[in-house]
């Protein structure tokens, strides 16, 4: 779904834009989340592990 905003509006700013997120010069809220991550529990590292259902999914 895309909304075109009314009166021709144009934003003039940029929303996105790529960032480090692993380097020494990675982006403040990366090394924010990565800092408060706790690590997985062994059991969550396999991707057969991971429960959900197609009707978890809308």
């Amino acid at each position: 779904m895309y909304v075109i905003p009314r009166g021709g509006y144009q934003s003039t700013f940029s929303l996105t834009q790529k960032c480090d997120v692993t380097a020494q010069n990675q982006h403040p809220v990366f090394a924010y989340l990565k800092d408060k991550l706790l690590y997985p529990f062994s059991s969550t590292t396999s991707p057969q592990l991971i429960m959900w259902s197609h009707s978890d999914v809308a």
